[in-house]
């Protein structure tokens, strides 16, 4: 992801608290979103169910604009879950960031650096 822009849909997956099964037709999904350390807010984009108890966050520009951003995917009914990414400056370090044969080498650099990268976190 790259900060600042628009267009980013985030993938996620709910399962009900009763009994881990996949929650299908979920209404009313609210998701918080929590930008360098601030407290959480309501996110101003929109969820719609993909399949299977799948849904996908479109993720608004004002909610790139950040070091670190993390999403909370609520319901009463599913197990919460939550994303956290580190937006990169430019394309070139998101492509370095896409690149599988580099991805474990950037990562490494970047936590000993302390400069962005981006991560996904998926409960399953």
């Amino acid at each position: 992801m790259q900060k600042n822009k628009a267009g980013y849909h985030l993938d996620f997956q709910l399962n009900l608290v009763a009994n881990g099964f996949n929650a299908t037709g979920l209404t009313g999904i609210v998701v918080k979103v929590k930008k360098d350390g601030a407290p959480e807010s309501t996110g101003a984009g929109g969820v719609s169910e993909i399949s299977d108890g799948g849904y996908t966050y479109i993720v608004p520009q004002s909610e790139t604009d950040a070091d670190q951003v993390s999403w909370a995917m609520t319901h009463p009914e599913a197990i919460t879950q939550r994303v956290n990414i580190f937006p990169v400056t430019s394309e070139d370090e998101l492509a370095k960031v896409i690149k599988s044969d580099e991805l474990t080498r950037h990562v490494q650099g970047t936590i000993n650096s302390q400069t962005d990268v981006e991560v996904t976190a998926t409960r399953v």
